[in-house]
């Protein structure tokens, strides 16, 4: 927002939604990269989930909201 990145007509509805996706996301990967207290595996396995999330972006409910 800061780099005027977003047009104009980017209200405060989208700008909350992307500023909640990013926190989100990023809480996230935070938490595979502290699974790795627990199992390397484990933690590369969360990261991996979370990217798949993001990128297929699949219609469960849970993981939709996200």
């Amino acid at each position: 927002m800061r780099a005027g990145l977003l047009n104009d007509e980017a209200n405060e509805t989208i700008t909350g939604a992307l500023l909640r996706r990013i926190v989100i996301a990023q809480a996230l990967y935070a938490a595979g990269a502290l699974l790795c207290a627990v199992s390397t595996y484990l933690s590369i396995g969360a990261i991996f989930l979370v990217q798949v999330n993001y990128v297929i972006a699949p219609r469960i409910r849970l993981l939709y909201r996200l």
